[in-house]
C-alpha cells in the first residue's frame, strides 16, 4: 500500500508555507498573499508563479541570495499537525509495509530538511535549477493540476499497491479526481466548519471518500482507518 500526503495544511496547521526568510522581512500570510495577488493581476501569472516570482522578488529587495540556507531557514522547526511524526515513525514501510510519499507545492528542498523527511519514502515539491549553491530558475512547478503528473510517477514505481491520497482542501480537487479514477481512495483532512463544506462539495462529485480531523494520534479516527486498510491488505 501507499499513501500519499500533501504537506502544508495537511501534515501542518497551515494551508500556506511558513517560510522564516519571508517572516524576517515581514511577511505574513496576508501580507504575501497580497503581493502574490498584485503581481497575478499585473502579469497574468498563475498564482504558484506568482508566489515563487515573490518569493524570489522579496531575497532581492533584501540583498539575499535564492541559496540552500536561506530557502531552508526554519525547515527544522516546523510545527506538525497533532501526532503527525509518531505516527510516521510507527507507520515507516520497515514497520507497517506502507510506503508514504510527500506530494507538495511548496519547496522541495525546505520540506527535505523538516522533521519529517526521514520517515518517509520521497518527496516531490518544487525544485529549482542551481548553479553551484545558488538557485536560479525553477525546474518544476507542482501546481494543482501537476500533482496528478507526480502521482502517477509514483504509482508507475509501485504498481499492484493500494493507494491513498490524504489532502486538505479544494487545491487537491486535481489529485483527488486523478486518484478517485485509478480505483484509489481520497481523504479529506480539515479542523474547521469550512473544511467539512469543501468536503462535502468534492464529496458530491463523487471523488473523495472520507473525511477526518487533521489528528495522527494514536486512537484518532484517521489513525484508526489506515491501521484497518493496512490489516486488510496484510
Amino acid at each position: 500500500m501507499i499513501i500519499i500526503y500533501d504537506f502544508d495544511g495537511t501534515l501542518t496547521p497551515f494551508g500556506i508555507p511558513q517560510y522564516e526568510i519571508l517572516r524576517r522581512f515581514g511577511y505574513d500570510d496576508k501580507k504575501m498573499l497580497e503581493r502574490v495577488t498584485l503581481l497575478m493581476k499585473r502579469e497574468k501569472l498563475s498564482l504558484y508563479q506568482a508566489f515563487y516570482k515573490t518569493y524570489e522578488n522579496i531575497l532581492k529587495e533584501n540583498n539575499q541570495e535564492m541559496n540552500c540556507s536561506n530557502i531552508i531557514l526554519g525547515a527544522s522547526d516546523v510545527v506538525f499537525n497533532p501526532g503527525v511524526l509518531h505516527y510516521f515513525e510507527e507507520m515507516q514501510e520497515k514497520n507497517s509495509g506502507i510506503k508514504h510519499f510527500i506530494v507538495t507545492s511548496g519547496f522541495e528542498e525546505y520540506v527535505c530538511n523538516t522533521k519529517v523527511s526521514s520517515l518517509v519514502n520521497g518527496i516531490y515539491g518544487v525544485t529549482y535549477h542551481k548553479q553551484g549553491n545558488i538557485f536560479t530558475t525553477v525546474d518544476r512547478l507542482v501546481s494543482d493540476d501537476e500533482k496528478p503528473n507526480i502521482i502517477n510517477m509514483i504509482v508507475a514505481d509501485n504498481q499492484n499497491k493500494k493507494i491513498i491520497y490524504v489532502g486538505d482542501g479544494l487545491t487537491d480537487r486535481y489529485a483527488f479526481e486523478f486518484v478517485h479514477s485509478i480505483g484509489g481512495i481520497c481523504i479529506y483532512v480539515g479542523t474547521t466548519e469550512q473544511d467539512f463544506e469543501n468536503y462535502k462539495s468534492l464529496k458530491e462529485k463523487k471523488i473523495v471518500d472520507k473525511y477526518f480531523i487533521r489528528d495522527f494520534s494514536d486512537g484518532s479516527d484517521f489513525k484508526n482507518y489506515i491501521n484497518t486498510i493496512k490489516n486488510q491488505n496484510l
